[in-house]
């Protein structure tokens, strides 16, 4: 044995009893067979919550759950492996098995879950998976294109399968032509990219889609949705030599459900300091601009992640800028380890370019999605903020006027930052009702003027039933066979039923609708 100097260790050798005594110079007991050993009669799995057996449509998401508690001489943290059918699943390490989509095959399928502590393993009771068979095709369920990227976002009703989603040959859209493909993590939303996209509606054809059970949409399923004069895109710093974005270092997205509607998803360092890092979804907008929006949701990344509105002057990451966000709420901790959220409005800036950003109005305490609505107008130089629950009465929360005044054409739109850029954290947040108006308090059209109507597409067969509501007056129907034919008048007379315009359409194969304002 050694003491001091260091390197200490220590040296043990052993005999027999009756044996020669140890001499100074015999051999230490190899380290092998040193150890901390444990009990396995002390070694203790309480099963709480035994996983019960569940029945589930085709091709939607389904879980088993199991809980305990557990005791050792070593610690008492229980490990999960959950199990299908006696083999182990990979990956199924938690209390929760979550999966997906069920495949019909999956009908009868048994899960069970290896709880163990240090010295003992235990089995969970099985439970049987029911699968009721999926014979439903999948449909369109929302169609929104973006502008300023030539991009349309088709939503589907149900997770697709990936080789026949990602087929070019299975969609055309009206007026332009579809150059590319690429499908999202969620598994049903498809990105199209577009050259020649035509305003102000976008009408997609979709065939030959398949559902994770094999169910085909079999004949050409259209359907309608706005030309949005939207941009989607990361803010923040780029590496010199390969343009790709290091803050934020995951690519930010979003989805567009409608008009007014959008799912973000979005990394990034912050809005604050000198230089951001984070998701806009935006438009340009000349002179006075009130825009308004309801946050519905914010996962929390980090304490200080935001979603809210903005104006930039520029889309470089240190740009000047205005914005009014939200942060997560108090009740739920931050992945990261920064503390639950901060849980107030923020109406913050970067009054110099490169410079330091501050608040220009007290922060206002306490979120309350998912009613969580904001408002961000401009008047000549003049910004202000407010908060509200119901986007119809307000509270204002502050005023700026920048110096130098911004240019009178600013980037204005929907901002999104998870405050943490590392590998794998991105928040989600859901913006609802967003409406961007040309001037504080403005109708964004003539008095007399009318949204654009979206059309719902039927098809039964030969018969295709197109109807849209009777609060669009002055439109005509308009039909094509192809997306290089002529439009034609329908001719048949719209009957009303209820609140909307319905008229029966003789079509074979692909069959292209649109409303021509009178």
């Amino acid at each position: 044995m050694k003491e001091g100097g260091g390197g200490d260790g220590i040296g043990i050798a052993a005999t027999l009893a009756g044996q020669p005594a140890i001499a100074d110079n015999d051999p230490a007991i190899s380290g092998a067979y040193f150890g901390t050993y444990i009990s396995p009669d002390r070694s203790i799995i309480t099963i709480t919550q035994q996983p019960q057996d569940t029945t589930v449509d085709g091709g939607k998401a389904f879980s088993f759950t199991v809980a305990a508690t557990g005791a050792s001489d070593v610690g008492g943290t229980v490990s999960y492996q959950w199990q299908k059918n006696g083999a182990d699943i990979a990956g199924a390490t938690g209390a929760t098995l979550n999966v997906g989509a069920a495949a019909n095959a999956d009908n009868g399928a048994k899960f069970a879950c290896i709880l163990s502590v240090p010295g003992k393993a235990l089995s969970s009771s099985t439970a049987t998976l029911t699968v009721i068979p999926d014979t439903v095709s999948p449909t369109i369920a929302s169609v929104v294109a973006l502008a300023g990227n030539g991009q349309v976002i088709v939503v589907f009703s149900e997770l697709v399968d990936q080789a026949t989603v990602a087929n070019l040959a299975n969609y055309g859209v009206s007026g332009a032509t579809v150059t590319d493909v690429s499908v999202r993590p969620d598994g049903k939303t498809v990105v199209l990219s577009v050259v020649g996209l035509v305003k102000p509606s976008a009408y997609v054809a979709v065939k030959g889609i398949k559902d994770l059970s094999g169910n085909a949409i079999a004949a050409a399923a259209v359907k309608s949705g706005p030309v949005m004069n939207l941009t989607s895109r990361d803010i923040g710093t780029q590496d010199a030599t390969t343009y790709q974005f290091t803050n934020p270092l995951e690519p930010g997205s979003v989805t567009p459900l409608s008009g007014t509607d959008f799912d973000v998803v979005a990394g990034g360092t912050d809005i604050w300091d000198n230089s951001d890092g984070f998701h806009f979804v935006y438009e340009q907008r000349t002179g006075d601009f009130d825009i308004t929006v309801q946050v519905a949701r914010l996962d929390i990344a980090n304490n200080w992640s935001k979603a809210g509105l903005m104006a930039r002057e520029k889309l470089t990451g240190n740009s000047r800028n205005v914005n009014l966000v939200v942060d997560p709420t108090g009740t739920t901790p931050a992945p990261d380890g920064s503390g639950t959220g901060a849980n107030v409005y923020e109406s913050n800036g970067r009054t110099a370019e490169g410079g330091s950003s501050a608040n220009w109005a007290t922060a206002s305490s306490g979120v309350p999605y998912p009613n969580a609505w904001m408002r961000l107008t401009r008047v000549g130089d003049v910004f202000t903020s407010y908060r509200g629950t119901n986007g119809v009465n307000w509270t204002q929360l502050g005023t700026t006027t920048p110096s130098p005044a911004y240019p009178a054409t600013v980037y204005v739109g929907m901002a999104t930052t998870a405050h943490n850029n590392s590998a794998g954290h991105t928040t989600y947040a859901q913006f609802r009702n967003y409406k961007s108006l040309p001037a504080a308090g403005a109708p964004d059209l003539p008095a007399n003027a009318q949204a654009v109507p979206s059309l719902n597409i039927v098809r039964d067969g030969a018969v295709v039933m197109v109807s849209w509501p009777v609060t669009a007056e002055g439109y005509v129907l308009q039909t094509r066979d192809g997306l290089s034919a002529e439009w034609a008048d329908v001719s048949a007379l719209p009957a009303v039923d209820g609140d909307q315009y319905t008229v029966a359409v003789q079509a074979e194969g692909m069959q292209f609708f649109q409303l021509r304002r009178q």
